[in-house]
Formats: structure tokens, C-alpha cells, sequence
């Protein structure tokens, strides 16, 4: 916690300097409208030829805000270069960011398939047809967030160039993710980062065991354990430390 504390009185000083806009996605997959705010930097209108990576920040109702003042703060500090922030509202996070159905959660879930398709072929467009962007994206998750970032890198690892996973609930379904044996063929090799706070017990277990797994495919991920830290804390703490990794 007083890393935390230390690490937000530094950037409380710089302000996230960002514009805001706000989308309204009519999404055909979720059969529901999803609000999405997107930041962009303080030079996207002053220099109108730049073009930005974008991150796609799951729970963004949560995580949008030390996001985008901590990229603000990091940036003017040369340590990673501007970018855009898309923060797409909460959804029904058992529903949606659950990749099987477990019939012992007591919950509508497994429906991870639906989310992806709303992504890659309703939000994404969007993005890239109304902003400048660079063609760089990334997909960061907290939690339920991070399961659902470590499924899509496991079965569309070209979907994103980087994959944020932030304490993942990877204990999901009897941590159905490590026990698969499936990493789909990719194209090319994205980044991965992946970390965890003072979570004990299943989460723990759950995390060490699709490490072991993750380091068999991606031999350059990144994985950080917070052993003082909170789960919740842990996702403000690493989140642009390991973004700024990707990107410069």
C-alpha cells in the first residue's frame, strides 16, 4: 500500500491532460448498447498527422482514470509514448469474461466468445475508423478481465499486440485455461505481461500453474508478483509500468 500511496502523489501533480469522448456501441453480439469513453492524448490536436497504439482497457469504468493520468505521467517523464485510451464500460463480467459455462458458479456465464466478436468486429472498427491510430493494440484486464485476456490470447493471439493480465481469476472452471493444451498458430508473437498481488489459495495456485504453461509458449513474457500489494491495488500499481514495457 505505500508504494501505492507514493506512487499517486507523484502523478497527481501532472493531471491526465487527456480529451474525452464519449461512444455509444448498438452491439448485434451483446444485444445490448455499450458505452465506451476514449481519451486521447494532449498532442492529438495540435500535431494532426500523429497516429497512436491503442489500449483497450476492460472494467473501464474502474481503471480509466489512473490509466490515463499514469500514461500522462509516464509519458512526460520519456518513459513510453503517448497513446489512446478506450475504456469500455462494465458488463455482466461472469457472463462475458467467462471463456466455458461452470455449472457450479451458480452464474449465467461462458459467454467469452460473444465479447470477443463485440471487440474485434464492432468496437475496433469503430476505433479505427474515427481516430488515428497506429495499428498497435492492446487489451489490458483486471480480475475476470484478466481471465478473459488470457483467453483470447489463447485461442486469437493476433488479435491484440500486447496482453495486460492483472491478478487473472484463473481458477475459473477448475482453471480450465491451464488444462488446455490448445494455443492457437499466430502470426506473429505478441507481448505478455502478467502479474499478481498477495492473492493466496486457489487464486495463487491457479496463477503459478498457467505460468508454467504461458513460459512454455511465450518464453518472453513478463510476470511480477506484489507480495505487500492488494489485488485491487496491483492493477494501479503495475498497470502502465508493464504497458510502457510493450511500446518503447
Amino acid at each position: 500500500m505505500r508504494l501505492l500511496l507514493t506512487f499517486l502523489l507523484l502523478i497527481t501533480s501532472i493531471g491526465s491532460q487527456a480529451a474525452e469522448s464519449i461512444l455509444k456501441i448498438d452491439s448485434a453480439r451483446l444485444n445490448q448498447s455499450i458505452n465506451v469513453k476514449v481519451y486521447t492524448p494532449k498532442s492529438y490536436d495540435v500535431v494532426n498527422k500523429t497516429t497512436y497504439p491503442v489500449i483497450y482497457l476492460l472494467d473501464g469504468d474502474t481503471h480509466a482514470n489512473h490509466t490515463v493520468t499514469n500514461s500522462a505521467f509516464l509519458n512526460s517523464t520519456g518513459v513510453m509514448p503517448e497513446l489512446i485510451v478506450v475504456a469500455i464500460s462494465t458488463v455482466e463480467r461472469f457472463t462475458y469474461f467467462t471463456p466455458t459455462l461452470d455449472k457450479n458458479s451458480g452464474r449465467d456465464s461462458g459467454k467469452a466468445d460473444l465479447y470477443a466478436q463485440f471487440l474485434k468486429s464492432e468496437l475496433m472498427p469503430e476505433i479505427n475508423k474515427n481516430y488515428r491510430v497506429s495499428g498497435f493494440n492492446m487489451v489490458a484486464g483486471h480480475s475476470l478481465g484478466g481471465l478473459f485476456c488470457a483467453y483470447i490470447l489463447q485461442s486469437q493471439p493476433d488479435m491484440f499486440d500486447a496482453y495486460y493480465l492483472f491478478s487473472p481469476s484463473l481458477w475459473w472452471d477448475n482453471e480450465v485455461l491451464a488444462k488446455r493444451t490448445d494455443f492457437k498458430s499466430k502470426a506473429k508473437s505478441p507481448f505478455v505481461y502478467m502479474s499478481i498481488a498477495n492473492e493466496q489459495g486457489k487464486q495463487r495456485t491457479a496463477y503459478q500453474n498457467y505460468q508454467a504453461k504461458l513460459s512454455g509458449v511465450y518464453p518472453n513474457a513478463i510476470f511480477q508478483e506484489f507480495p505487500n500489494e492488494r489485488s485491487y491495488d496491483d492493477a494501479f500499481i503495475v498497470a502502465n509500468w508493464g504497458i510502457s514495457s510493450s511500446i518503447c
